[in-house]
């Protein structure tokens, strides 16, 4: 059962032009409370105290959460851009693979990698490139690189402080007045700049051209980016839902890493570790100080490699231990049981290959069980492959459109239209979907779609608010070293011409909570970890506490 693409009447909403707020449907789109500047100089203040530190992931975590609550606020998106150039450097720093290209990879090389990176700009961002922008943030990245003294070690630059000041310094008298008003005045202008490093610092122009290459595609949007060959691989590991690790998600409170949940039948189960154990080192390097990336990275490795750990279970000494890395397959249906007699559970992570495979499934273990309702849980969801998001859908709609999309040229494309073959209909399943601020892309599609036709009460928050589609674009397939491109390409919309973008999905029913808040190690979208609670099925919890109870005052109602 796979939604198709079908011609319907054009719209006669036009999703890109600015829409009165007072017309929007207060059950979908709430009304923006007023600023409250004292708070957002509060939260600038906290950033900026951050950032003096150099915590840099904070810094973003900070101003990721902030831009929830202020969202469109030009001073915090800078901040965030500019926290985010820092954090990007520092992941490349200690990625091998980034190191590898300009080492094993000819300026020639370097340089047609630079141009099939424009093309794509040119040719599939979303938006009309802003030539001018793109250059001053390509700047701005290598500017931040080359103050590093630790990425000045990486690309081997022996030059003094004083000297690199003075490159820099030559840099911004030499690109003041400058219009970049195409891709051949932006690719002349770095090619210049390469230029001048290699004459006042012996600067590889390799270098120089691949971090303003990372600047440029860094600050299209907060999702598009360059991907390292390392990355690459992590984010093709993530849609298949398969990776070589030792099967644990981590958070780093800067003292150690947690283990946040041990992924069941992975390696990290079979050597006995535990949800909630800390990891004080990995192959004699100590954890403390690192942010959760980096210290996820240092537990990677090629399969059936080993790596030593010391890990301390809470009230024991530390103890070491050895694990193999395997090949770990990693569900995105899991916890499926009944809350109670009648009413299933299952919990949705994301939305990969097989998702709609291990749905089904599920819900037919669920229904020969006597399944009259379902609560189907998309807390922390942060999405996936688009079309597997569309095909969730389609397992409880069974007629109309499911989704729609935009590309540059602002036409709408042929929408996904629902299919009836194998649709699990209202008659046989009520459905309550669980949703929060960290539910994002496929997430918001489905739930969006369930919203339109009716066929689900959502209870929890509003959602992340991402309706933009990234393509993942393999880069130079001459080039081994190439790395690829995420890049965003269209926006989608509900069912009814409704965006996510910036404002995400609305619950019928909210859910208000008390109790503290964790940071979670899963990254979103190739964002970093954010603010978040703990997901639990039980009973007690007041998301599924509140669905239960309409679950069952409908049954009596009926």
């Amino acid at each position: 059962m796979v939604p198709r693409r079908t011609e319907i009447p054009p719209l006669n909403f036009e999703p890109t032009a600015p829409i009165r707020w007072e017309n929007r449907k207060t059950s979908s789109f709430p009304l923006p409370p007023p600023i409250d500047r004292e708070e957002l100089s509060k939260v600038l203040f906290q950033g900026a105290e951050l950032e003096k530190e150099g915590l840099w992931a904070d810094a973003l975590t900070h101003y990721e959460s902030a831009l929830r609550m202020f969202r469109n606020e030009s001073a915090l998106q800078e901040r965030f851009r500019f926290a985010r150039f820092h954090y990007d450097i520092e992941r490349r720093i200690h990625d091998a693979s980034y190191l590898k290209i300009f080492q094993s990879s000819s300026f020639v090389d370097v340089l047609a990698l630079f141009e099939e990176i424009i093309s794509n700009i040119q040719s599939g961002y979303v938006d009309l490139p802003h030539w001018d922008e793109l250059f001053q943030y390509g700047v701005q990245d290598l500017e931040i690189a080359m103050a590093d003294p630790a990425f000045r070690i990486l690309i081997g630059l022996h030059a003094s402080n004083e000297k690199v000041e003075t490159y820099l310094a030559t840099v911004q008298q030499t690109v003041a007045g400058w219009q970049i008003r195409n891709r051949e005045d932006l690719r002349n202008g770095i090619l210049r700049l390469a230029e001048i490093g290699q004459q006042q610092i012996n600067l590889n122009p390799s270098v120089a051209l691949l971090e303003f290459t990372c600047g440029i595609t860094n600050s299209l949007d907060p999702y598009s980016a360059y991907l390292t060959p390392n990355q690459l691989n992590d984010t093709s590991s993530m849609i298949s839902g398969n990776f070589v690790g030792l099967g644990v998600e981590l958070k780093s409170d800067r003292e150690s890493l947690i283990i946040v949940r041990v992924i069941p039948g992975s390696p990290a189960k079979d050597a006995d570790l535990l949800d909630g154990d800390r990891i004080l080192s990995v192959d004699g390097v100590s954890t403390k100080g690192q942010d959760t990336n980096r210290a996820a990275d240092m537990l990677q490795g090629e399969e059936n490699s080993t790596v030593k750990l010391v890990v301390q279970t809470q009230d024991k000494p530390p103890r070491e231990l050895q694990i193999v890395r395997q090949r770990i397959e990693v569900a995105s249906v899991e916890d499926v049981h009944l809350l109670e007699p009648g009413i299933g559970y299952l919990r949705l992570t994301g939305f990969q290959t097989k998702t709609c495979q291990e749905l089904r499934k599920a819900l037919w273990d669920l229904n020969r069980q006597g399944m009259w309702a379902l609560v189907l849980d998309m807390r922390h969801n942060p999405g996936g492959l688009l079309q597997v998001g569309v095909e969730v859908a389609n397992l409880f709609i069974d007629s109309g459109t499911l989704l729609r999309t935009r590309k540059r040229d602002g036409a709408m494309e042929t929408p996904f239209v629902a299919t009836a073959e194998g649709t699990w209909k209202r008659e046989a399943m009520e459905l309550y979907v669980l949703i929060d601020e960290e539910s994002a892309s496929a997430a918001e599609i489905v739930a969006g779609a369930l919203r339109d036709h009716h066929r689900a009460i959502l209870i929890g928050k509003r959602t992340f608010g991402k309706g933009t589609i990234q393509a993942i674009i393999s880069l130079s397939r001459k080039n081994p070293f190439a790395g690829g491109l995420r890049l965003t390409t269209e926006k989608f919309y509900s069912p009814n011409g409704l965006p996510f973008s910036e404002v995400g999905v609305m619950p019928h029913v909210e859910v208000v909570e008390t109790g503290e808040r964790v940071v979670v190690g899963r990254q979103m979208n190739g964002r970093i970890p954010i603010s978040t609670r703990t997901i639990t099925s039980s009973p007690n919890d007041p998301f599924i506490r509140q669905a239960l109870s309409i679950a069952k005052d409908l049954k009596l109602a009926n």
